[in-house]
């Protein structure tokens, strides 16, 4: 307690902060240009299939852990969910 500001203790200096820092009058530019190169999106392929217990490629995207566990006859998370390394590229 005896060095813990927030608990009643500790020191405080004298004067405090006078000075500043002025503030962001600058800024960063915004996004002036890109890095020149496409950028590629996936899509998942999985077209309304679901894995073993109801869930399709969206789900996935939460539980990246799931990708090749529950796959069934229908669906294969390996191939068909982006967040798997499947989907597909364009």
């Amino acid at each position: 307690v005896a060095m813990c500001c927030v608990c009643g203790g500790g020191e405080t200096s004298g004067g405090g902060d006078t000075g500043g820092d002025g503030g962001d009058t600058g800024g960063d530019g915004g996004d002036t240009g890109g890095d020149g190169g496409d950028e590629l999106t996936c899509s998942d392929t999985d077209n309304g299939a679901e894995d073993a217990y109801g869930d399709a490629c969206e789900a996935y995207n939460n539980f990246p852990s799931w990708c090749g566990g529950y796959d069934d006859d229908d669906f294969d998370s390996v191939a068909m969910c982006c967040v798997c390394g499947g989907g597909q590229s364009g």
